[in-house]
């Protein structure tokens, strides 16, 4: 399990990631960057059967940019992302079947693959400039091909998200403006016991919900706070390119050569 936080009663939370997707959402400053993000790759990056890719044609290098040395591969542009995307949604016939060869009908720890992480950090900029069809079907097929999607924004309705993919994505929310963006961001158990980021808006960064696989059911309506990555803000960045160095990704150069 990774270990992005505590629960509200402090033990810390264990959540294992593999065998589906997720959304991210969260307003400005409700640090759904840095707390989401950045704990559940600093998590990850330290596995030695995961690859990570990352993209984000908004903002840059200035959330992922400081886990570069331990992506497998990032993106900031428009070809760039739709390339990455592409690429691997080609790789994904070629996963079901080595797996399909040895028995197995998802990916498990010890197969010969390593487990698939993609990243998209403001996402709906992403969905505009790729085949949505196409991303659609990737969402679909990466799964059991050994990967996760995980799509992070700021809010889920039907504009910023194909609602055929929404439909497939645990929930984790972060603080929201108001409880319509909340009816976005949370399932509908989370809701009905009484779930309500809104009330934390901006206020009380890295409070968030998270309703997933393996996440015990009766958490999956307890805040939990994600940790922060130094006293203050100008320490972020520099404390987490400090950290990814410790944990370099092996460069790809032709899929080929792609685990």
């Amino acid at each position: 399990p990774i270990r992005p936080g505590l629960w509200q009663d402090l033990d810390p939370v264990q959540y294992i990631v593999i065998g589906h997707h997720v959304q991210v959402m969260g307003m400005t400053g409700s640090a759904k960057s840095f707390g989401a993000c950045w704990n559940y790759l600093g998590e990850v990056i330290t596995r030695f059967d995961a690859a990570v890719f990352g993209a984000d044609i908004t903002k840059g290098e200035q959330t992922l940019g400081a886990l570069r040395p331990a992506l497998h591969r990032f993106e900031t542009t428009k070809a760039g992302v739709k390339s990455m995307l592409g690429d691997l949604h080609g790789e994904v016939k070629g996963r079901t079947d080595y797996l399909s060869g040895r028995g197995l009908t998802k990916w498990k720890p010890g197969c010969g693959l390593l487990y698939w992480i993609v990243w998209l950090e403001e996402c709906p900029d992403i969905l505009d400039v790729v085949d949505t069809d196409r991303f659609g079907s990737t969402v679909k097929a990466i799964r059991s091909a050994g990967g996760t999607i995980v799509l992070s924004l700021q809010r889920s309705d039907y504009t910023q998200m194909p609602t055929i993919v929404r439909g497939q994505l645990a929930k984790w929310c972060f603080g929201v403006a108001d409880a319509d963006d909340a009816d976005f961001g949370l399932t509908d158990l989370q809701a009905k016991r009484g779930a309500r980021p809104e009330l934390w808006q901006n206020e009380q960064p890295g409070m968030s919900y998270l309703d997933a696989p393996t996440i015990p059911d009766e958490r999956k309506a307890m805040p939990m706070r994600a940790y922060a990555w130094g006293e203050r803000d100008e320490d972020y960045i520099p404390n987490m390119r400090a950290y990814a160095a410790n944990y370099p990704a092996l460069p790809m150069t032709s899929s080929s050569t792609w685990p």
